[in-house]
């Protein structure tokens, strides 16, 4: 079974936890996990990072998370879905990792419920921190095609106060926490339209949300702001800027090094080139379809993301503004 069928399955699965099982169940049922993976060992009083997720019967449920960790406090990149037993296993464990230390900041790399469903689980005495554009989707609600079966659209409600970030930036934002220092950087029209990642500069680490998908096409929310060209932008700015060293922890899958970004990042360019490519030759969408893209990339496809809706996605782009043809 491919990744992303155990992705969209839980995505389905715990946001129809969150919204009509009751926490007992769930704990009953599910019997979910706190994991975590220390990615940067301290040096002294220097800061820690950790891959955290939650497991159940071996397979991961939801996304990935990071916690820096110093003694002058921790941040946490992601809240995972909104159940509170999912809330209760995650607080307990950012806490015992955190030693006493008091969680300073919360930061959301995008929208979708299972990045930013827990805030309310840390909001309160700690803030938490997103794109303008996340705050302003989240309150008004949304809809979106595609997130969990290619094709499929699922509303999302408006939050309420206490499950929106209380703070936003625009275009950049940092901190200074426990000798980390913290940037966290808008990436426009790439996943969707209010992505930020995350860079803890001394730990040479950087989360990315769901910007990359290794070794998969990536899921992009057309729906809202998300375009192919905008996620092949962002991947180009991460490699220009990002150091020889960093490393890079993704929303759904491992983490990856400057060559795996570079990997990706080719997929991106190469398969964006050709469909672009044939469609300025005069050829129709539906017979780019049937031919397919490339064999070099055939491998990337995926449950979620098939090599249709890839081609599609990239095209209908083009299409919007006067391009190509159907």
């Amino acid at each position: 079974m491919k990744r992303n069928t155990v992705l969209a399955g839980a995505l389905c699965l715990m946001a129809t936890l969150s919204l009509f099982v009751p926490a007992s169940s769930l704990a009953q049922q599910a019997a979910p996990v706190f994991k975590s993976e220390q990615l940067v060992e301290p040096a002294g009083p220097g800061p820690s990072a950790y891959r955290l997720w939650i497991e159940s019967s071996g397979a991961q449920l939801g996304p990935n998370l990071l916690l820096l960790a110093t003694a002058g406090g921790g941040v946490l990149v992601d809240t995972h879905f909104a159940h509170p037993y999912i809330g209760q296993i995650l607080t307990g464990g950012v806490s015992k990792l955190l030693a006493g230390a008091p969680l300073r900041q919360v930061v959301a790399t995008h929208y979708h419920p299972d990045h930013t469903g827990g805030i309310g689980h840390f909001s309160g005495d700690t803030s938490v921190l997103a794109h303008e554009n996340v705050r302003r989707t989240l309150a008004d609600g949304t809809s979106a095609t595609g997130l969990v079966r290619p094709g499929e659209r699922i509303d999302f409600p408006a939050r309420s106060a206490d499950g929106l970030p209380d703070t936003t930036f625009r275009d950049a934002w940092a901190l200074d926490v426990g000798g980390e220092h913290v940037r966290v950087v808008h990436l426009p029209h790439a996943h969707t339209d209010g992505d930020a990642v995350v860079v803890f500069e001394q730990a040479g680490i950087v989360a990315v949300g769901d910007l990359i998908w290794p070794g998969e096409y990536p899921s992009i929310d057309v729906d809202n702001g998300g375009t192919a060209t905008g996620l092949a932008a962002a991947v180009k700015t991460l490699l220009d800027t990002m150091p020889a060293h960093a490393r890079f922890v993704t929303g759904h899958g491992r983490v990856l090094d400057q060559a795996g970004l570079q990997a990706y990042h080719n997929m991106l360019a190469s398969t964006i080139q050709h469909v672009r490519a044939r469609l300025a030759d005069g050829a129709r969408l539906d017979a780019i379809v049937k031919e397919g893209l490339p064999a070099a990339w055939s491998t990337w496809a995926s449950d979620l993301v098939p090599e249709d809706v890839w081609i599609r996605t990239i095209a209908e782009e083009r299409t919007a503004d006067g391009g190509g043809g159907r």
